[in-house]
């Protein structure tokens, strides 16, 4: 049985190897910390990414400190939230 932390990590890699099949490229800041996962860079876009594993759907506040965290103004936020059994939600902040 895989601990909370594996089971996010394998989402992490999930989305990673997603990202990467679409053209992105993507790097993975493991046991940084801090309030992103993913780094996705394309032609146009920097992405700065929290990748989040759930049951149900992520609590208001949680959404609203992802907003508030830092980021340089070139990059989007986003937050992927893979929900058991409907797949991959990602929604730009």
């Amino acid at each position: 049985m895989l601990t909370p932390r594996q089971r996010g990590t394998a989402a992490e890699r999930e989305l990673m190897h997603k990202l990467e099949d679409e053209g992105w490229l993507v790097i993975r800041s493991a046991g940084s910390g801090g309030p992103y996962d993913l780094i996705a860079l394309n032609e146009t876009t920097v992405a700065l990414i929290q990748v989040k594993l759930r049951k149900e759907k992520i609590k208001p506040h949680f959404l609203e400190a992802l907003r508030k965290a830092t980021a340089p103004p070139c990059a989007e936020k986003w937050l992927a939230t893979k929900i058991q059994r409907k797949g991959w939600h990602i929604t730009k902040l």
